[in-house]
């Protein structure tokens, strides 16, 4: 049995894998078409396969070269930074752009360490 060698790398290239198969799977409601007449399901299908073919790579490659273990996730940033792309997104149609863009750069703010202690 083969030894994962980068743990990092490999948990990336699921990612990439899943996130080409969702893809893929999306796009199989639209038609493809040719290469001559693409269709609306043509360049989501074509992304998809590149993506989920980075995937298998990194994947891959985990088996072969050293690299880092995977590290705890730090839940904080995670959260704020979501939060801030939240808030810019109900923001920016009801208080206006210079508001969203104000309110995005505190809630974002607060995701460095040093920031909201």
């Amino acid at each position: 049995m083969m030894r994962i060698r980068a743990p990092k790398d490999f948990y990336a290239g699921l990612l990439f894998i899943a996130i080409g198969a969702l893809g893929a799977a999306l796009a199989l409601r639209y038609p493809f078409g040719s290469a001559t007449r693409m269709g609306p399901g043509f360049l989501p299908t074509i992304l998809s396969g590149i993506t989920a073919l980075l995937g298998l790579s990194i994947l891959l490659r985990s088996f072969v070269i050293d690299g880092e273990a995977v590290t705890r996730v730090v839940w904080r940033p995670l959260v704020l930074i979501t939060a801030a792309i939240v808030v810019f997104g109900l923001t920016v149609t009801r208080a206006g752009l210079v508001v969203a863009v104000m309110a995005t750069a505190i809630v974002g703010g607060l995701a460095a360490r040093d920031m909201g202690r």
